[in-house]
């Protein structure tokens, strides 16, 4: 069964207050219409959804404020939505994964058989070693 991406799922809100203070450029507003045709997931999403989520993948797996390149093939965006509307409290940047570790799991394309999420989706949490504790705790 295929994965619905909903611009509405917690990860993903899209109100008043997350659309605030964007007004696209010709340029954004041409990516935003290029992604919605080259995703049939969220075609049907406001173009301020896709441009929202765009921005936060450009961000978060190209360190960009926007990601000037949309490619259809590989698969890297519907895969960080993906990751995000399953995931929506996870924070990217403290994942150790590899550009190799996320091509190879968008190639798997997840969202059409709702695949598990790869293990460096679920960081260990961080248990401070006895050295670090402070003296008070002991």
């Amino acid at each position: 069964m295929t994965f619905r991406f909903d611009a509405t799922r917690e990860g993903f809100e899209f109100d008043a207050q997350a659309l605030a203070g964007h007004a696209w450029s010709i340029a954004q507003r041409a990516t935003i219409a290029t992604l919605q045709a080259f995703y049939v997931g969220i075609d049907t999403w406001p173009a301020d959804a896709v441009g929202v989520a765009w921005e936060a993948y450009s961000s978060d797996i190209h360190a960009s404020p926007w990601a000037d390149t949309a490619r259809a093939g590989d698969g890297w965006f519907l895969t960080y939505l993906y990751i995000r509307q399953l995931r929506p409290e996870l924070d990217f940047w403290t994942l150790t994964f590899t550009r190799r570790h996320f091509s190879a799991y968008a190639e798997s394309q997840p969202w059409t058989s709702n695949a598990p999420l790869p293990h460096w989706a679920y960081p260990d949490p961080v248990v401070p070693r006895e050295d670090d504790i402070p003296l008070t705790q002991k």
